[in-house]
């Protein structure tokens, strides 16, 4: 595979990481909405999961452009990628630091915020799956 598909391909497959663990972390804890322990021992662990994914982001987008210091070179690309990896977190801990069971009501209102993230990330994961079927720059004639 040419460079310039894998430098589609890993972002797009870090997109669909976060998505996922978003998703699967939703279905998880309505299941498990009165069992505080077990919301928080799969909040920590998806947010283990979400800080390697922050860092292989780093190192996938280092070792596309070939940068050693992205933030350096292309500040305004890094630092938009570490805000999107932290939506997810910012949701998790938000959820991590609920002590008491909810109501129904106020269960609904909590998971809109996570149900938001996972729409981000669709549309996210959408956006770089388009960009897949574009050239980067124009071909040159001749």
């Amino acid at each position: 595979m040419s460079e310039l598909v894998v430098g589609r391909l890993v972002p797009l497959a870090i997109a669909s990481a976060i998505w996922g663990i978003c998703f699967l972390y939703y279905k998880a804890i309505t299941r498990y909405r009165s069992q505080a322990l077990k919301r928080s021992v799969l909040g920590l662990l998806c947010i283990g999961a979400f800080v390697s994914l922050l860092f292989a982001q780093i190192s996938a987008f280092s070792s596309i452009t070939g940068l050693r210091r992205p933030i350096d070179d292309d500040p305004f690309f890094f630092w938009l990628g570490i805000f999107e990896s932290g939506i997810p977190l910012g949701a998790l801990f938000f959820f991590l630091i609920q002590k008491r069971r909810l109501d129904d009501l106020e269960w609904v209102y909590k998971t809109s915020f996570l149900r938001f993230v996972i729409r981000f990330g669709a549309v996210r994961i959408g956006l770089l799956g388009g960009v897949l079927f574009f050239p980067f720059a124009p071909q040159q004639s001749g």
